[in-house]
């Protein structure tokens, strides 16, 4: 079987065949004959008939259908005729119409003749619905310029709701071109990158009631949404709540065959594909690195798609991600669609059961057995966990009728259960109408709670305390301490002061509100202090409601008795681990900024001193310590921020900058955090003053000679490339306000203005300032946006406050949230924060922080073993001095399993290199092997044309790091190989030293050459592709013979397609007869009229064709393609010279091909 086969045989046919033993119908798709897809042409994408009888079957009045074919009729237009401009606009109106409905009119002697509702699915019943996937799906593009085929098509009740793209294991990077054909199908690539794609190439109304996307090549499958960008597609890890087991039961009939074996081995010698995503594949994963469902025996033996179809794809289990898992948010100013991930959908599955079959207290129970608490790591969806609990809750028999009280402070939380509430009919109290009573908060917020009604609450329940209640129950601690101040003046003595600070304890009571059981309370953020005193209000005011509690921090080992007392046992878990391996996050890497490399945390002020102030002397020394006589003082001093600032400044522009993210900065003050900005931008200024003072002669030095320069020139050389940029970089701070504040802070504390910063915050870097690009790089903050603060563009956090314990753990998760080519976060310490941290660590379980922080400087003998692998790719085959033999270690790459294996580890070693390049334990023989190693994969790739030695996805920083190295030894990266075309090739020739380097150059030349025309003259590229193949392998061991041949049939091929007709055009004519004659000759023979026939009709349509194309703004006007396409159709007809019905596919494929030939049929 051969490679191209596996896609259908092993990836395809698999997926159809587990659907079917799901409770799916399979029909086979046809690409010629639309009836057989239920369809009366291939324009349509509904199934109308199976719709139809959908909507008769489970819309009954008493029990029996009563819909009449105008109200079907009407139905199914509303479908098709959802409103909106954009597919976003049309697919969140389409499935607000799945979700609820439309109305239709009533029956006169029914309801008073009122309309009446009208369900497209019975998300109740699923058994009602009508479950089918078609496999090559063919639909007319919107164009009328060809057509598309997905692999699979998931119809519900005929409505189209999943689409499916398969590809071989056997191709290269088949994930990335599964994904980039779902964009291309749905007209995502345009929305997505503007400045590659400017085409309407796909067919939009197929996805109006999209609700998944599906790439999969088997041993890797991932599933995402429309709008969705390539690194958004994530695996589904979990079959919940069906087990394993009964998933391993179902497919008993699967059994791996020798081509699955063969596919298997080859992805495992290849390792994961290189791309811009993070996250390990789970194929690719250790056994301990897997989730835990997939550990076990039956688990173990399942595949990716295999999983996510069991997990996702189940009937009911997809009506359900439907009906309660998906929600449209607005990000940026952009409708964002999101599905939930498998861990989310676990533990909601885990929650309700738990809810239905756990004992209240009224049933006997001594405490509450319906909560618990769900753990899932920061930046995992936390927060939408919670939207979609009270989502199914709502469509549930026994639990819609629950009051849901949310306690929590985020505002975006609030927003998304308002979504729900009106989805369900409902509204969030306190509402408008409740807001406009006299009532205070206190007694609003009590009476609410009092009230039997199912409503969604939405409260902060430590505002509404009992104040009278609190006087009589107040406490008092006090603390003594004894610190260091001094006094303005020379002279003045360093004093010890005592100081006592007094704290009220307040124990607050609330009144019993509500006795029911059927009340639900959900705390946010459960790990925090405020639970213990916030349960004893809640348990009060509440006495039988079931409490669940959601936090994304690790709990501290000795609180977990304490908090499972207050929530009960943990409902899931998602670690930190478990995100990062998913793709979910990024690793955070730790980088102390010291004179050693490691932060000791400054337990004296001698030693904080001794740290940032090394290169002033003992007197200097001495004065500033009499100057700033407390650690406060020396932490907002000017001096040491000024130092801080301008190492933050250089490390940012280092580090970051060329990746195009931004950073926060964490200040020990609201003082230090304004006379952070002030610094930072004045260390912008002293850097664009060096960069520009760069003499020419220095910045046109050879790669070698820049590497004999010192650090700090070495650092402006590769950072003069930025300037532009570095110019333009801003600073914005964010703090509380007091009404002590000095005017110049008012803009920093200010709330409009705050906002305005942080939407300026979370927009692509650029120069430019634009309603999608800021220059606003980094952030100064004291306690502000630490927690709760979503920025997925910032990647470093500069850590100048000790910040502990579970707050430490929140602030760093805000740099590992995924985000196009970021492939970690930096957490960069000036404090020291890592002894902090590691005494945190020691209080939790060991599994529960596993991966919170990478040590920088661990990651180096990772790196020195990287390296060491790239290099044995060729040392391990014999090849000793990879300087002296890069001609021998370039042939060895000719080997496509040896050029995977290589470019995989180059990667790899890249993205180490990656991390640590700024750092100065770094050994130079690394630079230079990776310089070395990045010529060797620029050669190869020039001689072999291959796409995969492109470096995907390896960091700006290094890439130009690589293509220095390149230039300096006479290649220029930027240029791409010659052709064989090019007057130079032949010069290129001369340069081989063989015949059997001179035939390998003329055979990946003209093979790139092939693919260069491919899409203009497809049928002469696979002509001369089987030709160039055929002399391969008739010559294959006499590099002579091979190199005479090979040069005539370099000759034929530059001469075009001219020898077949010699009198025609071979741009303009050929291509076009080429088409008609194969089509027309399909299962028989030609005569010389039929042919002469044929060849004449050819002519007159390109004629017709070049015509039509000519017209200003042709291929933007859909009318004016389809109106070609049916003249050719006519024009087929007439010449009797085609199969009969075959004629407008015929057309359809003339109308593409014209496309591809656009400039030379309209050449003059």
């Amino acid at each position: 079987m051969s490679k191209i086969q596996w896609e259908y045989d092993l990836v395809e046919r698999p997926f159809c065949e587990q659907l079917k033993t799901m409770g799916w119908s399979w029909i086979e798709g046809d690409v010629d004959v639309p009836e057989l897809t239920e369809r009366e042409s291939f324009r349509e994408v509904l199934l109308a008939g199976r719709l139809a009888a959908a909507l008769v079957r489970i819309n009954l009045r008493s029990g029996r259908p009563w819909l009449d074919e105008t109200r079907i009729t009407r139905s199914i237009l509303d479908l098709e005729r959802a409103p909106g401009h954009r597919l976003m606009e049309v697919n969140q109106a389409a499935t607000e119409l799945l979700l609820k409905g439309t109305v239709v009119d009533g029956l006169p002697d029914w309801d008073n003749g009122r309309p009446q509702p009208i369900r497209y699915i019975d998300f109740d019943h699923p058994e009602n619905n009508d479950f089918l996937v078609i496999n090559q799906f063919k639909v007319e593009l919107t164009s009328g310029r060809g057509h598309v085929i997905p692999d699979a098509v998931l119809f519900i009740n005929g409505i189209p709701i999943v689409v499916a793209e398969f590809k071989s294991p056997g191709i290269e990077n088949p994930m990335h071109e599964a994904i980039n054909q779902l964009l291309r199908y749905s007209n995502q690539r345009r929305e997505l990158f503007p400045t590659l794609y400017t085409d309407n190439e796909g067919v939009e109304k197929l996805f109006h009631t999209n609700q998944l996307l599906i790439a999969s090549y088997f041993f890797e499958a991932r599933a995402a949404t429309i709008g969705a960008p390539p690194e958004a597609y994530l695996e589904w890890s979990d079959t919940s709540p069906v087990p394993m087991s009964t998933v391993a039961e179902e497919l008993k009939l699967f059994f791996a065959n020798e081509d699955f074996e063969e596919a298997k081995g080859e992805m495992l010698a290849v390792g994961p594909e290189q791309t811009e995503r993070v996250g390990t594949p789970i194929f690719f994963r250790k056994t301990e690195q897997r989730p835990e469902a997939l550990r076990s025996v039956q688990g173990a033996a399942l595949h990716s798609q295999q999983v996510l179809t069991a997990g996702m794809l189940r009937p009911a289990h997809l009506l359900d991600m439907m009906h309660n898992f998906t929600v449209f948010q607005q990000v940026d100013g952009k409708t964002r669609k999101v599905v939930a991930r498998y861990q989310q959908f676990r533990a909601i599955q885990k929650a309700v059961l738990r809810l239905q079959e756990g004992r209240t207290k009224p049933q006997g129970a001594e405490q509450d057995e319906r909560g618990g608490i769900i753990w899932h790591t920061q930046g995992s969806g936390k927060s939408l966990s919670m939207v979609f609990l009270v989502r199914k809750m709502r469509t549930l028999e026994g639990l819609k009728q629950y009051k849901i009280v949310t306690v929590t402070d985020r505002t975006d939380l609030e927003i998304q259960l308002r979504e729900t509430a009106r989805l369900s009919g409902e509204a969030v109290r306190p509402t408008d109408q409740d807001l406009r009573t006299r009532e205070s908060s206190t007694a609003l917020t009590q009476r609410i709670l009092s009230e039997t009604t199912p409503d969604i609450v939405f409260a902060m329940l430590q505002k509404y305390q009992d104040v009278d209640r609190l006087a009589a129950n107040d406490a008092k601690v006090a603390m003594t301490i004894f610190r260091k101040e001094k006094k303005p003046g020379k002279d003045e003595p360093v004093v010890t002061k005592e100081v006592t600070f007094e704290e009220n304890i307040r124990f607050a009571e609330f009144p019993v509100l509500n006795e029911s059981a059927e009340i639900l309370v959900l705390v946010d953020e459960a790990h925090r202090s405020h639970t213990r005193s916030l349960h004893r209000n809640l348990r009060r005011a509440l006495p039988n409601a079931a409490i669940i509690g959601f936090t994304g921090t690790p709990i501290l080992s000795k609180e977990k008795t304490e908090t499972r007392e207050i929530f009960g046992d943990f409902i899931d878990k998602y670690l930190l681990q478990d995100a990062e391996l998913d793709g979910a996050t990024v690793p955070i890497l730790y980088e102390g900024r010291t004179a050693d490399g490691l932060v000791k945390d400054a337990p004296s002020l001698d030693k904080l001193f001794e740290d940032m102030f090394r290169t002033y002397t003992q007197k200097e020394l001495a004065i500033i310590k009499a100057k700033y006589g407390t650690e406060g003082d020396v932490l907002e001093a000017p001096l040491l921020i000024e130092q801080k600032a301008r190492d933050m400044l250089r490390h940012y522009v280092g580090v970051v900058l060329p990746e195009g993210f931004k950073a926060q900065v964490v200040t020990t003050s609201r003082r230090a955090a304004v006379v952070f900005r002030n610094k930072l931008l004045a260390a912008r200024d002293e850097l664009v003053r060096d960069l520009e003072a760069l003499p020419a002669a220095i910045l046109a030095l050879p790669d070698y000679e820049i590497e004999r320069l010192d650090p700090q020139t070495q650092f402006l050389v590769r950072a003069h490339a930025l300037l532009p940029l570095i110019r333009a970089l801003d600073a914005a701070v964010v703090i509380s306000g007091d009404h002590n504040d000095p005017e110049s802070w008012w803009d920093w504390s200010n709330k409009e203005k705050q906002d305005e910063y942080t939407k300026r915050f979370k927009r692509k870097l650029a120069i430019e300032r634009t309603e999608k690009t800021d220059p606003l790089a980094m952030m100064v903050v004291n306690n502000m946006l630490l927690t709760g603060f979503d920025a997925p563009i910032e990647q470093a956090m500069y850590l100048d406050r000790k910040v502990v314990a579970h707050d430490l753990l929140q602030a760093i998760a805000r740099v590992n949230r995924t985000c196009g080519r970021k492939k970690c976060g930096y957490v960069v310490d000036y404090i020291g924060v890592a002894r902090h941290l590691n005494d945190a660590l020691k209080d939790y379980d060991g599994e529960d922080i596993t991966g919170t922080l990478i040590d920088i400087n661990v990651e180096l003998p990772k790196l020195l073993d990287r390296r060491n692998r790239a290099v044995a790719v060729f040392t391990d085959r014999g090849i000793a001095d990879l300087q002296a033999e890069v001609e021998a270690c370039v042939d060895l790459l000719a080997d496509l399993k040896i050029r995977a294996e290589f470019i995989n580890k180059l990667r790899m070693f890249y993205e180490t290199l990656n991390i640590l390049e700024h750092r100065p334990e770094v050994p130079n023989d690394v630079f230079r092997d990776a310089k070395l190693l990045g010529f060797i994969n620029k050669v190869a790739a020039n001689l072999y044309r291959d796409p995969s030695l492109n470096l995907l996805g390896v960091a700006e920083k290094v890439k130009a790091l690589i293509d220095a190295h390149i230039s300096a030894r006479g290649v220029d990266p930027k240029i791409p190989p010659t052709t064989i075309t090019d007057a130079e090739f032949e010069k290129v020739l001369q340069a081989q030293s063989s015949s059997r380097a001179r035939a390998a150059q003329m055979q990946y030349a003209m093979r790139y050459h092939i693919i260069g025309f491919s899409n203009q003259n497809p049928l002469f590229a696979r002509k001369m592709s089987e030709k160039l193949e055929e002399i391969l392998q008739r010559f294959k061991d006499d590099w002579d013979a091979l190199e005479r041949e090979l040069r005539k049939f370099m000759d034929e091929l530059r001469r075009g397609d001219r020898n077949d007709f010699p009198d025609l055009d071979p741009r303009v004519q050929v291509p076009f007869v080429r088409l008609i004659l194969e089509v027309c000759s399909e299962g028989r023979q030609l005569d010389e009229s039929q042919r002469r026939t044929a060849i004449s009709t050819a002519l007159d349509i390109v004629e017709r064709i070049r015509q039509e194309i000519a017209k200003v703004g042709f291929w933007k006007n859909a009318d004016r393609r389809e109106l070609l396409t049916k003249q050719l159709v006519r024009d087929l007809d007439a010449s009797g010279v085609c199969p009969p019905g075959k004629e407008r596919d015929i057309a359809q494929r003339l109308v593409a091909l014209a496309k591809e030939n656009h400039e030379n049929l309209v050449r003059k």
